[in-house]
């Protein structure tokens, strides 16, 4: 298959950060329950504060939703741009519009599902490997950040130790997910993190 127009990447680019940007789990507690989840819990607006604030059928649908954000973007740079590295480029772009997101002053998610989405397509094999990471720690732990933290190191490793291409693209979605992790670290360290209920 030969490739859509550079061009039309250009356009693709933002288009994916808007995708990225759309704020799913604030959205999700505005319309079904006319609730903030910014205002409650961790303050966050991903999949964990949800289940934590409005349920596990919200939480989710949360993480679904943010995951297909990341997901849809990488398989279409694929499908339309095989000969480029556009499916990571287009995932990456959804993921920076998720933890920066111009609909909420420039705020947003920690990247983790998102970039979970990016994985499950560009590099199915380390994503899972860092999926069981990321489930055991939290298990073990009670602390979904300390298994977003294990997973997102465990991503790159996996990556290089398989060979998957694209690891570049692993490499950077990890740094993004570390740097919107930086105060739960920073809790962890201190003893003061959130905990599931």
């Amino acid at each position: 298959m030969s490739d859509w127009s550079p061009f039309a990447l250009l356009w693709a680019l933002p288009a994916a950060g808007m995708l990225g940007s759309v704020p799913t789990g604030y959205a999700l507690g505005a319309l079904s329950h006319g609730v903030d989840v910014r205002a409650g819990g961790s303050g966050n607006i991903g999949a964990t504060n949800v289940n934590r604030l409005l349920g596990w059928r919200l939480g989710l649908l949360t993480l679904g939703l943010d995951a297909l954000k990341g997901a849809i973007p990488a398989a279409l740079g694929l499908l339309l741009w095989p000969s480029f590295p556009a499916g990571a480029a287009l995932g990456l772009a959804a993921l920076l519009g998720h933890c920066w997101s111009p609909l909420l002053d420039w705020r947003g998610g920690k990247g983790v599902a998102t970039a979970a989405g990016i994985g499950l397509v560009l590099a199915p094999l380390p994503t899972a490997i860092a999926g069981a990471v990321w489930g055991l720690a939290v298990a073990l732990s009670r602390r979904s950040s300390l298994g977003a933290i294990l997973g997102a190191l465990t991503l790159p490793i996996a990556a290089f130790a398989t060979g998957a291409p694209l690891r570049w693209a692993m490499v950077v979605a990890t740094g993004v997910v570390l740097l919107r992790h930086r105060e739960n670290l920073q809790r962890l360290r201190a003893g003061a993190e959130h905990g599931l209920r």
